[in-house]
């Protein structure tokens, strides 16, 4: 039991002494609370294992001499316990055969004093251990804490990969269009017609776009990764941002004769940052045009969903793989595919969204058809105003 007449701990450190001897019991405890100890008493085995079970100490002094159940007993049920296993044991002995002593040690106490103690020995031996017990702590966390830093790392270096190969290889793919175009025009605009002068421009228009959109998603992301990212949240409509962005994309989609439908709650109030809106609505557009098929039509719904608004963009196009899936949003195993043109990408746009998303406090899903087709769904939060609306 604790000794509930202690004065207040000078270095918050508990002890809890266990020993059949009521005088020896008072004088440990006298002691210890002395030097600013917290101190708890037992008498008897079942009650030391149960207190420190319940409120594990700093430090135990157990004493071996005990009816019932000696100290080596109570020491190894504590040993093998997860709650007391690493707390230190002292036993308390007035045996001094060697047996005893290293019994002691191979049922996993740290050290033992004889009877009668010094007081001086006592003291010193109790800090010693205990500042081990804390330097072992310390040491304990440090490692988390590297395990940690060494995990960060290791994404840092994958994120790090990525990026360049995105930069060697995918930017490689516009490029080499549009040097192809412009090589083609130098040495032949002579013999082309206005119809052929017509298709490469589109030609151009389109690849320069593209590197645009890839250049703008490079950025941004790893303006994210490097913490450079301005963050501005305020209340926005989340209809009228959705039909400004995907207006954007119109002309994209006529150029693949896809309809883009769009439907929406009626006027809603969002937590969003508008880049940032505007920035993941191309993606999942973008890509939703990508792998719909010419003549095909995509859906874009908005609604209220509980405290969030939930925007879905919906494709009939090719659909994903359900092992697929889990791997579109990690940037670890980059996921790329052609679209229904041949259109290429670099698997980038949905990491983007969803780091994005996660700084405006939403979240994103997909759910998909091979042969079928995709909706990709994020959630933001309402505006206090539609939030607590009637």
């Amino acid at each position: 039991m604790e000794d509930n007449n202690q004065n207040n701990p000078v270095n918050g450190k508990s002890i809890l002494i266990v020993d059949d001897v009521t005088d020896n019991l008072r004088v440990l405890g006298y002691l210890l609370k002395e030097q600013g100890y917290r101190v708890a008493i037992a008498s008897d085995g079942n009650t030391a294992i149960n207190s420190a079970l319940s409120k594990p100490p700093d430090l135990i002094l157990l004493d071996i001499s005990m009816p019932e159940m000696d100290g080596f007993t109570v020491c190894t049920t504590l040993k093998n316990s997860e709650v007391t296993k690493d707390i230190p044991v002292i036993f308390l002995t007035a045996r001094s055969e060697i047996t005893d002593i290293t019994r002691g040690f191979e049922v996993g106490a740290v050290d033992y004093i004889t009877k009668p103690f010094n007081q001086a020995e006592l003291l010193a031996r109790v800090k010693t251990h205990l500042d081990l017990k804390t330097a072992r702590e310390t040491i304990r966390l440090k490692n988390e804490e590297l395990d940690h830093k060494n995990h960060e790392l290791i994404q840092l270096n994958k994120s790090k990969d990525k990026f360049f190969s995105i930069i060697a290889h995918d930017l490689k793919n516009p490029f080499s269009t549009l040097i192809g175009f412009t090589e083609f025009l130098t040495e032949d605009i002579h013999k082309l017609s206005k119809e052929d002068l017509t298709e490469i421009a589109g030609g151009l228009n389109y690849s320069a776009n593209k590197l645009f959109e890839l250049l703008n998603n490079l950025l941004e992301w790893s303006r994210i990764q490097t913490g450079n990212l301005s963050v501005n949240i305020t209340d926005y409509n989340a209809p009228r941002m959705i039909q400004e962005d995907v207006s954007l994309l119109l002309q994209p989609a006529r150029n693949k004769r896809l309809e883009i439908n769009v439907y929406t709650d009626e006027e809603v109030l969002i937590r969003a940052d508008r880049n940032m809106f505007r920035s993941v609505i191309q993606n999942l557009v973008f890509n939703a045009i990508k792998f719909s098929y010419p003549g095909n039509e995509i859906d874009i719904k908005g609604r209220v969903l509980g405290d969030s608004y939930e925007i879905s963009v919906t494709d009939t196009g090719v659909g994903i793989e359900e092992s697929v899936l889990g791997e579109l949003f990690r940037i670890e195993n980059k996921y790329s595919t052609a679209g229904t043109n041949d259109e290429q990408g670099t698997g980038l746009g949905l990491i983007l969204c969803r780091d994005l998303i996660e700084k405006m406090k939403g979240s994103i899903s997909v759910v998909s058809s091979p042969g079928k087709g995709s909706t990709f769904s994020f959630t933001l939060p309402l505006a206090e105003v539609s939030a607590g609306r009637p």
